[in-house]
């Protein structure tokens, strides 16, 4: 993991000041400019993740970096918040090919590579 994303990681604590579980998603752009993500498609993409978590999680902003983009999902399950995500990813042209990162307790990773 990048040392950013690490750091990052470290400071997310819910309200209560527990370390919870994230869902990450690494989106690629086409080209190398952050230009090239459409707002309108973009903000689509994370209100249809927050509809869709209900109270399970939390959708962060988007982080930009370079050619990609990076969302947060942070909330208490990292797996059940994947369960109920794998649907919008399935069906949204910008997540085809996207890395996608389970953080649980211990911030150990299990990534999946999702290609619609």
């Amino acid at each position: 993991m990048f040392g950013w994303f690490r750091r990052l990681l470290g400071s997310l604590e819910t309200p209560d000041g527990e370390v919870g579980q994230f869902v990450r998603i690494h989106l690629h752009a086409a080209s190398s400019s952050a230009d090239h993500w459409h707002v309108v498609e973009l903000d689509y993409l994370l209100n249809d993740l927050q509809s869709r978590l209900g109270i399970e999680g939390e959708v962060r902003p988007p982080i930009f970096k370079e050619d990609a983009v990076s969302i947060l999902i942070f909330g208490d399950d990292a797996e059940t918040m994947y369960r109920l995500i794998r649907p919008v990813l399935r069906h949204k042209s910008m997540t085809r090919n996207a890395r996608i990162e389970l953080i649980g307790p211990e911030k150990q990773v299990r990534s999946i590579h999702f290609a619609n």
